[in-house]
Protein backbone atom coordinates (compact mmCIF):
# COMPACT_ATOMS: atom_id res chain seq x y z
CA UNK A 1 0.00 0.00 0.00
CA UNK A 2 1.40 3.12 -0.95
CA UNK A 3 -0.29 5.70 2.07
CA UNK A 4 -0.19 4.40 6.01
CA UNK A 5 -3.32 6.67 6.36
CA UNK A 6 -6.88 7.68 4.06
CA UNK A 7 -5.55 8.70 1.04
CA UNK A 8 -8.54 11.94 1.84
CA UNK A 9 -6.70 15.01 2.16
CA UNK A 10 -6.46 15.85 6.14
CA UNK A 11 -8.13 12.75 7.26
CA UNK A 12 -6.10 10.97 9.54
CA UNK A 13 -7.92 7.85 9.70
CA UNK A 14 -5.08 4.51 9.92
CA UNK A 15 -4.90 2.64 6.93
CA UNK A 16 -4.92 -0.49 9.03
CA UNK A 17 -8.60 0.59 10.03
CA UNK A 18 -9.41 1.39 6.39
CA UNK A 19 -11.50 0.65 3.49
CA UNK A 20 -9.57 -0.62 -0.17
CA UNK A 21 -10.24 1.56 -2.44
CA UNK A 22 -10.14 1.03 -6.01
CA UNK A 23 -8.84 3.96 -7.75
CA UNK A 24 -9.82 3.42 -11.40
CA UNK A 25 -13.35 1.41 -10.35
CA UNK A 26 -14.01 -1.95 -10.39
CA UNK A 27 -17.29 -1.58 -12.06
CA UNK A 28 -15.18 0.10 -15.09
CA UNK A 29 -12.59 -2.21 -15.59
CA UNK A 30 -9.99 -1.23 -12.95
CA UNK A 31 -7.71 -3.98 -11.97
CA UNK A 32 -7.31 -5.35 -7.86
CA UNK A 33 -3.32 -4.75 -8.05
CA UNK A 34 -1.27 -2.81 -5.98
CA UNK A 35 -1.23 0.15 -8.17
CA UNK A 36 -4.78 0.62 -8.15
CA UNK A 37 -5.94 0.22 -4.82
CA UNK A 38 -5.41 3.28 -1.84
CA UNK A 39 -6.72 2.46 1.80
CA UNK A 40 -9.91 5.36 2.11
CA UNK A 41 -11.45 5.59 5.77
CA UNK A 42 -15.34 4.34 5.50
CA UNK A 43 -16.36 7.96 4.94
CA UNK A 44 -14.36 8.95 2.43
CA UNK A 45 -14.73 5.95 0.57
CA UNK A 46 -18.59 5.90 0.45
CA UNK A 47 -18.10 10.10 -0.99
CA UNK A 48 -15.66 9.43 -3.60
CA UNK A 49 -16.84 9.88 -7.45
CA UNK A 50 -16.47 6.70 -8.65
CA UNK A 51 -17.35 7.90 -12.03
CA UNK A 52 -15.06 10.01 -14.25
CA UNK A 53 -18.00 12.10 -15.62
CA UNK A 54 -19.11 13.09 -12.09
CA UNK A 55 -18.18 16.29 -10.61
CA UNK A 56 -19.84 16.42 -7.28
CA UNK A 57 -17.65 15.32 -4.87
CA UNK A 58 -14.28 14.83 -6.29
CA UNK A 59 -12.18 11.68 -6.37
CA UNK A 60 -8.77 9.96 -6.16
CA UNK A 61 -6.57 9.59 -8.70
CA UNK A 62 -2.40 7.71 -9.15
CA UNK A 63 -0.64 10.82 -9.54
CA UNK A 64 3.37 9.91 -10.11
CA UNK A 65 2.47 6.82 -8.18
CA UNK A 66 0.82 8.10 -5.23
CA UNK A 67 -2.71 8.89 -4.36
CA UNK A 68 -4.34 12.41 -4.72
CA UNK A 69 -7.77 14.06 -4.27
CA UNK A 70 -8.77 15.68 -7.78
CA UNK A 71 -11.10 18.03 -6.32
CA UNK A 72 -14.84 18.83 -8.53
CA UNK A 73 -12.84 21.74 -9.93
CA UNK A 74 -10.15 20.41 -10.96
CA UNK A 75 -7.62 20.80 -8.12
CA UNK A 76 -4.72 17.72 -7.08
CA UNK A 77 -3.96 17.40 -3.08
CA UNK A 78 -2.55 14.94 -1.60
CA UNK A 79 -2.52 13.57 1.82
CA UNK A 80 0.96 13.18 3.37
CA UNK A 81 2.17 11.18 6.36
CA UNK A 82 1.32 13.98 8.73
CA UNK A 83 -2.29 15.09 7.37
CA UNK A 84 -0.55 17.98 5.41
CA UNK A 85 -1.34 19.31 2.39
CA UNK A 86 0.14 19.32 -0.68
CA UNK A 87 -0.51 21.18 -4.01
CA UNK A 88 0.15 19.87 -7.17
Amino acid sequence: MVSPVCAFPGCRHGAYGAEIHHVDAWKHGGYTNIDNLVPLCRYHNRVNDDDPWRKSRGHIAMIRGAPWWVSPRGYHLKNTDRGALDQL
